[in-house]
């Protein structure tokens, strides 16, 4: 969320989602904030001594190590991110593998939630815990994660990572 001050108006919010032009003169509108850098990725791995990737390869009884990592990028403080991720159907959570290094994680039924209470500029916190690949069901599976966060008294989001893909072997 943007707030913009108009020549003679008060402060109005501006949606940065879908693009907007300002018409008229330069000097009509001043930006007089911004939107905070924040980064969530969700990544996988098959084996431990694996890197963790966006697209692996898996077969049925592997045990998959997902990772969700939290970056804020930008100049100031963030707070109350909420990180939430939807466990598949053919995917079985494997009993006391969540760890945090950061935060609180909790599972609850098929959803992990992660909350962290603030996050540093250039600080990283990550999330990790493992499923276990139960039943065949689709060839290439998406996995991805939500997120929202506050700044500034203002909350951001949902927002959502980018897909990691599961290809069946």
């Amino acid at each position: 969320m943007k707030a913009w001050k108009m020549k003679n108006e008060g402060y109005f919010p501006l949606s940065l989602h879908p693009f907007l032009r300002a018409e008229g003169n330069q000097q009509d509108v001043v930006c007089i904030s911004f939107v905070p850098e924040v980064y969530v990725s969700l990544k996988v791995r098959t084996m431990v001594n694996e890197p963790f990737r966006t697209q692996v390869p898996y077969r049925l009884e592997d045990i998959l190590e997902i990772k969700l990592e939290v970056e804020n990028k930008g100049k100031d403080e963030v707070s109350h991110i909420v990180v939430s991720h939807m466990i598949r159907d053919h995917l079985v959570y494997v009993p006391q593998t969540l760890k945090t290094g950061t935060g609180e994680g909790e599972l609850l039924f098929r959803l992990v939630r992660w909350r962290i209470e603030r996050l540093l500029p250039n600080e990283i916190a990550q999330l990790s815990f493992c499923l276990k690949a139960d039943r065949y069901v689709d060839v290439v599976m998406y996995l991805r994660a939500t997120f929202t966060f506050q700044h500034k008294k203002i909350v951001y989001g949902p927002f959502q990572t980018k897909d990691a893909v599961l290809l069946h072997e």
